[in-house]
């Protein structure tokens, strides 16, 4: 069975992560030396074919920008801190992935509620709105203040309390 030749990690993808600020012979040179830290955590025996798998890291591992394979190729918080055994090619798309969009959630702007400064209650909570055509409106038109509705109605504002000793209105409405 004929051996695969290796694959040149800068080769097999042209679809360089935008985040990158570093030079492409700075950032080949990041992803070698993620790719030894990867690497190295782990024993060489552990890896069927262990220059496959460098090379593959290597083109996986340009997909993403340089602070993704920073956090997951490093040994304090990578991959490696998690996976006891050499992680599979998915594994570490899938750990690369979930830090890339753990970076997008973080970035995105927050929407802060503002608390409304203290508003002073309004006077007129417990009062009840009886408009000029109400039949009660005679018994007590005389005791209270005038007020228009917001749909343009006139009338009056009366304590909820009246209505129900005047018997224009059941106690449970009143309170509430």
């Amino acid at each position: 069975m004929e051996k695969l030749r290796p694959i040149d990690p800068t080769a097999v993808s042209r679809t360089h992560s935008t985040a990158s600020s570093l030079s492409l012979r700075d950032r080949k040179a990041l992803i070698i030396r993620c790719q030894i830290a990867l690497f190295s955590a782990y024993r060489i025996d552990q890896y069927s074919d262990a220059d496959g798998f460098k090379n593959s890291l290597g083109a996986v591992l340009e997909g993403f920008p340089d602070e993704v394979i920073k956090y997951v190729c490093d040994p304090r918080t990578g991959i490696q801190r998690r996976s006891k055994w050499p992680p599979t090619i998915s594994e570490i798309v899938e750990a690369c992935e979930e830090h890339q969009e753990h970076l997008e959630r973080l970035r995105k702007p927050v929407l802060k509620l503002i608390p409304k400064p203290y508003e002073k209650p309004s006077p007129n909570i417990g009062k009840v709105f009886v408009a000029q055509d109400h039949p009660g409106y005679s018994k007590i038109e005389f005791r209270c203040e005038p007020w228009t509705s917001p749909d343009g109605k006139k009338g009056l504002l009366v304590p909820a309390q009246y209505l129900v000793d005047l018997g224009l209105m059941k106690r449970s409405f009143a309170n509430g």
